[in-house]
């Protein structure tokens, strides 16, 4: 990502164009934005229209994340009985885990 990004404002900056033309031939997204107060997308909302059984879980999700955080509790509690006396974070678990499947 980081690559693709510096290779298009390389490309713009050799090209010697500009963000107006690069916008007027599609590169770019329309500058449409304003500035707004954090919480004034929220005045916007027409809170009639939102589908409170999407955005709230079911009994069952709510059962999954459940079983998840008490799997996760005796994992760690696991480990930490497992090394003894040496030392464990679980951040560093995460990390590491993270790391591994990234």
């Amino acid at each position: 990502i980081v690559f693709s990004i510096i290779s298009f404002w390389t490309w713009v900056y050799w090209s010697g164009r500009d963000t107006t033309s690069l916008r007027q031939d599609g590169w770019l997204f329309p500058q449409e934005a304003e500035a707004v107060a954090p919480f004034a997308i929220w005045s916007t909302v027409e809170w009639q229209h939102v589908s409170w059984m999407h955005v709230m879980p079911d009994s069952s999700s709510l059962m999954l994340a459940l079983v998840a955080c008490i799997n996760r509790a005796l994992t760690i509690t696991g480990i930490e009985a497992a090394v003894g006396d040496s030392s464990y974070s679980i951040d560093d678990e995460m990390r590491a885990t993270g790391l591994a499947t990234s």
